[in-house]
């Protein structure tokens, strides 16, 4: 059966798609006709060819802001000159490049694939609507005389969701063709046709309509199918609901199973034993969470987009030492089950969707004096709530366990339906995410304001999958396995205590960041204010040099790690100034949640900065961060905060009051103002990017 393994990836697609996430697709509204005839001149060897496309689809009559937006299945037709399929496909079983392909021979003998790049336009922003690339086979020569043989292919295009309310539209763009002999066994070797449109199309048109319930509205349009060479999911639909406590239903508590458990002892209590005392069993706080992002699926060499609606209890138990600054905060989290559908290409080739279907299975043990398998996840939380004392561990980090298993439905190929049976499903298997947030170095970032979860995931073996034969040991040859790498975006958390979680604003906050490259960011002067008024440690100028990927849904967290440089400084006073060679350690630049106003706003963190001294007294160093002073004298880094205006494209922090000092570790003693323990401060600094920047919401 050639089609076989043409399908494989999309179950995998969506059987990763599954495990990771609960998506619940958008409802149909009212539909209307979308598409167009268009003309292209492809440039061969030989010359240019023109080839006629149509493009057909059903779109909804009407979209909302904020909700999936799912165009229907998409044809193609494509109208071949028998010149051009010469020019591409001429060989010494048929002759040279020269030698016209007898027409009737091609018919069910060519085929290949078509890439229209289709963008998507509202309110003057443009962007990559992510249709997949469409495979192509031969249905008939024209009896016309004209010979010309008609290709045609069908695709799913991905959802998008609209984040402003207007006019959008699908602008068709270039072609790019792949033509193979079916019959000679050809496949996608051949280089590629580059096909330009006779002139820009017009698809079809959706108005977006405000969103019946008030959600704060972003800006632009995103395909939610893929980004920036990225899968990602259009938003969860599925709603807020409040997870019970221990007391309201015992199927909800800590799961005790052993390798969920394991999540409270590795890694084991920082400190010594009985150093911090554990937190009383309480009812937690229920939350719930947005995420999305996408699933690797090593063997098919694929990536699906994955969404979810978390629902979290947080501290319901735990650790918790505000002396020695160190949280521990357990929880259990469940995902409501929902049909999720994905749509991957087969070997790179075919387009294939598989929908599926994933749930929170029960645990294989109940653990010690426990009677119930739960069917929860476990949660742990690992901070410092205190930023300017040193913590007891360093790091901020989360951890998740859980079981979970799939059941696959139906599944088409190219559009073409097949049957997996009602009882297609597999083990289960262990769900593991991590989440490192920083530390005193770094910065850390709040947990409630979202993170970013990874890990790795194996997918389990599959049964029962066929109807008229067994396709299970195929899925599992193909797809289960080890290995596939996982990584979602956390929303804002909501607490359903006190808010109506379906009213607000908590999706995933990624950043767009172009064109990225190699980039200094110079200030011209830099200066350190002693608390003194009148001494200063003043440089011509400080550059930082850094790298930022150019990418869409970039995690804010740890933008990129900076290199500083300073030059032409010195310490000056009233009495005159002494040459200083000023150095820093590495600083992290991390986005902040953008303003209701959109405005940027980021932290510079890891400030430590040394200046040597030929002081009157002999060479002696000034060293500017911070300090704690408890037990003993603890030398800290510091941070300046502020902003990023993308049309100056300049960076412009400033160390907040009471944050900034000569620390202790300092050795100068005859330098005017900068004596241990004194206070300092690094005024709002304007940083220049070259080349210049750009950083937007996706």
């Amino acid at each position: 059966m050639l089609w076989k393994p043409r399908i494989v990836t999309s179950v995998a697609g969506a059987a990763a798609f599954a495990v990771t996430a609960c998506l619940v697709a958008g409802t149909r509204p009212a539909a209307a006709d979308i598409g167009a005839e268009m003309r292209f001149s492809c440039t061969t060897s030989s010359g240019t060819q023109d080839v006629t496309l149509h493009v057909g689809a059903i779109a909804p009559a009407a979209g909302t802001v904020g909700e999936p937006l799912q165009v229907g299945t998409v044809s193609l037709s494509l109208d071949v000159p028998a010149s051009l399929l010469s020019a591409v496909l001429g060989s010494p079983s048929r002759g040279s490049s020269s030698t016209p392909i007898d027409q009737d021979a091609a018919v069910g003998e060519i085929g290949g694939s078509a890439q229209l790049d289709v963008r998507v336009e509202q309110g003057g922003r443009t962007l990559r609507a992510g249709w997949p690339t469409f495979a192509l086979a031969a249905q008939s020569a024209r009896s016309d005389g004209a010979g010309v043989t008609r290709l045609v292919g069908t695709g799913i295009a991905p959802p998008l969701v609209p984040q402003t309310e207007g006019r959008l539209k699908w602008v068709s763009g270039g072609l790019v063709l792949n033509l193979a002999d079916v019959a000679e066994g050809q496949g996608a070797a051949r280089r590629p046709l580059r096909c330009a449109p006779e002139k820009t199309a017009t698809l079809g048109t959706v108005a977006v309509r405000r969103p019946p319930r008030a959600i704060t509205p972003g800006t632009g349009t995103a395909p939610a199918g893929t980004a920036g060479g990225q899968p990602r999911a259009a938003a969860p639909d599925t709603r807020c609901t409040k997870i019970p406590s221990s007391d309201e239903d015992p199927e909800y508590d800590i799961n005790k199973d052993p390798e969920l458990y394991k999540i409270y002892q590795d890694p084991p209590l920082p400190g010594e034993p009985g150093q911090i005392p554990a937190l009383p069993k309480s009812a937690g706080l229920p939350l719930c969470i947005r995420n999305a992002g996408f699933a690797n699926i090593k063997k098919a060499g694929n990536a699906v987009p994955v969404a979810a609606e978390t629902l979290l209890r947080r501290s319901t138990g735990g650790y918790s030492s505000i002396p020695l600054n160190y949280f521990q905060q357990w929880g259990y989290v469940e995902a409501k089950p929902a049909a999720s559908t994905a749509t991957v290409l087969g070997f790179g080739f075919m387009p294939t969707t598989a929908t599926a279907v994933t749930e929170q299975v029960r645990a294989p043990a109940s653990g010690p004096g426990e009677t119930i398998k739960r069917r929860t996840g476990n949660f742990r939380l690992d901070f410092f709530p205190n930023t300017v004392t040193p913590p007891l561990a360093p790091d901020v980090e989360a951890w998740i366990r859980t079981y979970v298993a799939m059941k696959v439905g139906n599944v088409s190929v190219n559009g073409v339906s097949l049957k997996l049976g009602e009882k297609c499903s597999s083990e289960r298997t262990l769900l593991s995410l991590y989440s490192f947030m920083g530390n005193a170095n770094t910065g850390a970032i709040r947990p409630d304001n979202g993170q970013t979860l990874s890990g790795k995931l194996t997918i389990p073996k599959f049964a029962n999958c066929g109807v008229d034969e067994d396709l299970s040991p195929l899925l599992n040859a193909s797809i289960s396995g080890p290995g596939n790498y996982v990584k979602v975006e956390s929303g804002k958390w909501c607490n359903t205590n006190s808010l109506d979680c379906d009213t607000v604003s908590r999706e995933p906050e990624t950043w767009s960041v172009s064109p990225g490259g190699d980039v200094t960011a110079t200030a011209k002067p830099f200066v350190v204010k002693s608390g003194e008024e009148g001494n200063e440690l003043r440089c011509d100028s400080a550059a930082l040099k850094f790298h930022l990927d150019a990418r869409r849904w970039k995690e804010r967290f740890m933008l990129s790690k900076m290199t500083p440089r300073f030059s032409n400084c010195k310490a000056v006073s009233a009495a005159g100034s002494i040459p200083v060679e000023m150095t820093a350690s590495p600083l992290y630049m991390n986005g902040l949640p953008m303003a209701a106003d959109g405005g940027i706003q980021m932290e510079v963190n890891g400030v430590l900065i040394n200046a040597a001294v030929n002081a009157p007294s002999g060479r002696c160093s000034i060293r500017i961060g911070s300090y704690y002073y408890g037990d003993g004298v603890t030398e800290m880094a510091t941070g300046l905060r502020g902003g990023y205006d993308n049309a100056s494209h300049t960076l412009a922090v400033g160390s907040p009051a009471a944050s900034t000092y000569v620390t202790p570790a300092s050795t100068c003693t005859d330098v005017p103002g900068f004596t241990s323990y004194g206070t300092a401060e690094i005024p709002t600094t304007n940083f220049v990017f070259s080349p210049a920047q750009k950083f937007t919401k996706p």
